[in-house]
Parts: structure tokens; sequence; C-alpha cells
């Protein structure tokens, strides 16, 4: 599910609240934060990071709009926009913009998340001036025509797996048919549109609440051009001040973003009809956590480096009852979620569930320095293979964008997670981590392979024996 997947992908190492300066550290790609940046007279945020060597150009634009800048049930409007900017513009058509795209060696891309839109392209660095035109063409001149609208929203409706019926959404809004991870953080998260009470659909939204969302978000102000890779700066920066340079200096609209309250209600809650099918569960427990404007961030980063090593050791190696137990925190700008899970057989859920308090009561102990000082290191280690390429790096700023808005400047991750002491990690446990303050989930078919096979047999064999009475009943009557 679209939630599900924005969690999972949040896991942030690159916002806190103090910026780091421009070196890079033992674990860090050299030179990773020293990048050009500045801002263009009309407002738009610009971050150059030249690199020779291999022949590519990546370029991102970042768009500050996301499904939370909307309420539920309007949610995939920027998603919808998304789209239609890839289809035609008043020089070129769909088609003939993918195909200009794979004759110069391109790939383009984009993707909506809950606070930001991000457009990509990757190239061939020859062609650097095209990729930065064409890019500039689809943001500035796209056509948002009424059929394209149309074609788009059976689009969207396909990849959301079809436009919702009026009976799967009352099942949706009853929670039949919702997961139990859905469930868990509707409750951890309450009154907020993270987690939306009926399935998004783009059923109802129109052309003209598009043409107000591209009015409203696509401006000089609220974007960033981001590019990496093989090129000349000095061209690079005349081209884009010819191009984006070149849009009206628009101010962005505001864009509150509330906090839920922390909730007052605990429980257990279990996933009805979702799955239908499958052979194993996964339990888990979630815990309102801190968003990426806390200074707590790293130190959540690392306690999780130290809970996946004890989770993999305790569950799968010493009792075999799992194959990927792990933890992870999302976070959203102000606001997050720590998890802890793993997947199991059914008869061994309370068993893990056991398990994995015993883990989260061991944190309301202090570690030892030694011990944090692994989970350090291995976190670290794990960052040193996350930054390699053009792409990679786009990505990285891209995602750091809220860096800049917020603190100035890219942040020294390296320096931070270096800074998490024990006593930070136990601190943040005792505060956030209690057991009476989590929700605990169960994800469980609703019957395994075995019973679902096993009822089949049962029904053909009922079927056969009945048929069989009914010719032998025939015969008798002749």
């Amino acid at each position: 599910m679209r939630w599900l997947i924005l969690l999972r992908w949040v896991v942030c190492a690159g916002f806190i609240l103090f910026v780091g300066n421009s070196s890079a550290g033992e674990y860090s790609p050299p030179g990773l934060y020293d990048v050009e940046h500045y801002v263009l007279d009309n407002g738009m945020r610009v971050i150059l990071k030249p690199r020779k060597g291999a022949h590519t150009v990546a370029f991102r634009v970042v768009v500050g709009v996301g499904q939370h800048d909307y309420d539920c049930g309007w949610q995939e409007t920027p998603h919808f926009l998304e789209h239609l900017l890839f289809t035609g513009t008043t020089s070129h058509t769909e088609a003939e913009l993918e195909e200009m795209v794979e004759q110069h060696g391109g790939y383009w891309n984009a993707s909506t998340e809950a606070e930001k839109t991000v457009y990509e392209l990757d190239i061939y660095s020859r062609y650097t001036g095209f990729g930065l035109d064409v890019l500039y063409e689809i943001l500035t001149d796209s056509l948002l025509s009424a059929g394209d609208v149309e074609i788009s929203r059976g689009i969207i409706e396909r990849e959301a797996g079809g436009r919702p019926t009026a009976i799967r959404q009352w099942m949706y809004r009853n929670d039949v048919g919702r997961t139990a991870t859905g469930k868990a953080l509707r409750q951890i998260l309450p009154e907020s549109n993270y987690i939306c009470n009926e399935l998004e659909a783009a059923t109802h939204i129109t052309r003209d609440d598009i043409l107000e969302s591209f009015d409203a978000y696509y401006v000089a102000g609220n974007m960033t051009l981001i590019v990496v890779g093989d090129f000349d700066a000095d061209v690079m920066r005349h081209a884009v001040v010819k191009s984006f340079g070149s849009l009206p200096a628009t101010s962005p609209q505001e864009r509150p973003f509330p906090v839920p309250p922390f909730p007052e209600v605990f429980g257990e809650v279990q996933s009805t009809l979702q799955p239908v099918l499958g052979p194993d569960a996964e339990v888990g427990m979630v815990f309102r956590a801190v968003g990426m404007t806390s200074a707590d961030l790293y130190t959540f980063l690392v306690l999780s480096s130290w809970l996946d090593s004890r989770l993999y050791e305790t569950i799968r190696i010493k009792e075999g009852l799992a194959y990927s137990p792990q933890s992870e925190i999302g976070a959203l700008r102000d606001y997050g979620v720590f998890l802890v899970y793993a997947d199991v057989e059914l008869e061994a859920q309370d068993q893990v569930l056991d398990l994995l308090r015993q883990e989260i009561e061991r944190l309301r102990e202090p570690l030892d320095n030694e011990t944090v000082e692994l989970a350090r290191r291995k976190l670290l280690l794990q960052m040193v293979q996350g930054h390699e390429s053009n792409s990679e790096l786009a990505d990285y700023y891209a995602d750091s964008v809220f860096e800049y808005e917020t603190h100035g400047g890219l942040v020294d991750q390296e320096s931070h997670i270096e800074q998490v002491t024990a006593e930070d990690l136990h601190r943040v446990a005792k505060q956030y981590l209690s057991l009476d303050r989590a929700v605990i989930y169960r994800e469980t078919p609703t019957l395994t392979y075995g019973q679902f096979y096993t009822g089949l047999v049962a029904i053909i064999t009922l079927i056969g024996a009945i048929l069989v009475l009914i010719v032998h009943r025939r015969v008798g009557r002749h």
C-alpha cells in the first residue's frame, strides 16, 4: 500500500538540528558536502555538484508538494499532476518526448511522496544541455489537456489496483481488507491525514483541481534544481539562468503540517481479510517517534542498528523463529513512528512477540559504551555504500533539500552519528519506547495455503459425491 511504501523508504539519514562542516569524514564519500548552492533571483534553489570521471549527469527537480498537503480524499492530486507532466507539451507529444530522452541515452521518472514530488533524469554527459531543456519544457509547458487528464486517471487507478467500488470503500472504512500495520499507524497517529479512512482515488479530482495545484506549488520559490555529474559549472550556471531563471518570482503557498496528538489508547490490532492467503504472519509493535527536525533522529538510527543485531541474534539464530526480524524508523518533517517486527509462523506469534518485548525492555537499562560503538560503526559502514554514483548522490541531495530550508546547509550526518552516546540511547528508549505506549499488530492470513487446498479438495469431493448421488437416483428411476 502507498502509505506503507512511504513509511519504509524514509530512513532519512540526513536531517538534524545542526549544520555540519563541508568536509566528509572517514565513512562519507570525499566531497559529499562540497556543493555549490545558490538561489536564483526568482527564488528557485540550485545545487550543483560537478564530478569528473563517470560520463553521466543526474538531474533532480524537487517540488515542495506531496500527498500530505491535501486532506484525505484528495491526496492523489499531486500524483495526478506528476503523471500529467509527462503527457506532452506544446512542442512535443508524449511519444516524442520519450523517444528523444531514449535517443540521448537518458532515463527519466518521477515520484510523489508524502511531502515532496521529485522529477529525475539521468543522461549521458554529452547531452547535458538537452537534459536541462527537456526538464524545463515539461515543468513549464505541459498541456495538461482534458484528454490527458482522463488517460492519466486510468493509469493512476490501475496503479492503485483499480477504481475502488462502493462495497470496497465500505469494507475499508470498517477495517475489512485493511492491514494490521495500517490500523496500528492510524491508532498511533490519531487525527492525522497520514492514514486515511477511505481508499485514495482519483475519481472525483477534476482538471481544475489539478491546474489549481500546479499554479499554487509549481512556482520558482517552491522548486529546487539539483545537477550532479560530469558537466562544466560555468556553462551550467548560464544555462540554468537562461531556462529556470526566466520563471516569474512567485512566492510558494504556505504548507502547514499539523502534528498529530499523542494517542491516549493503546492495544492490539489484527488484519482482516488482508491477506486472504499466506504461509505465515508478521507480528510487531509501533511506537510514536520523532520527526526529521528532531535532534534525537540519529539516536533512533543508532538504536535501530543495535536492535537489528539483537533481534537477528535472538529470534533468528538462537530461536530460529523468523527469517528477517528488524526495526526501522519512519520520519516525516515533524513526527515519526518506530517499528519493531518479524515474520513468523502462525503458531509462534506469541513467542516472537514476547522476544520483541524483551529486547525493547533491555533498552530501558543503559548499554555499555562498547556496544554503542559497535552499533554506530555498523550504521556508518552501511552508509559507505550509499552514495557512489551520480544518481545516488543526486537522490541524496534531493532528500536533503529540507536541510537548506531549515538549517541553511547540508548536515554532516557522520559526525552526528559518532556523537550518539549510551546515555542518549537510554534516554530516548525511556522516553519513547515504553511497552505500555505501543500498538501491537498481527498481520495474519485468513487461510494458509494448506487450509485453502484442504478446503478446496473437500469442496470438490462434496460436489463429486452430490453429482454421483444425483446420477444414481436418475438411473434408479429408469
